[in-house]
């Protein structure tokens, strides 16, 4: 899973995108358990510059993380997300061979 994540980076840096309902569900849950032990925070602002505050940014990534546990609906889990994106329904990352059989 480490090698599949970091080949989702982009030209910038550490930067990538993933969407996590694309990820096998034992996948999805290896994924939000590293983001919330990584960037755990009790108290979020209520914006955030992504730009000008990275760590801040990861905070919220966490806070993504724990909440999408807890239920909360996806439009509610990010202050700054316009609109969801929808779903492209594909499977993304290691284990989907073996979820098949």
């Amino acid at each position: 899973m480490a090698a599949w994540l970091l080949d989702q980076r982009i030209s910038v840096v550490g930067v990538g995108s993933i969407d996590l309902r694309e990820l096998t569900p034992t996948n999805q849950s290896r994924l939000l358990d590293a983001i919330e032990a990584a960037f755990a925070v009790h108290d979020m602002p209520e914006t955030i510059d992504w730009y000008r505050d990275r760590e801040t940014g990861f905070q919220l990534l966490s806070h993504m993380a724990k909440e999408y546990r807890c239920g909360q609906p996806p439009d509610q889990l990010n202050p700054n997300m316009r609109a969801l994106i929808p779903p492209r329904g594909h499977q993304a990352g290691p284990g989907w061979d073996a979820q098949t059989r």
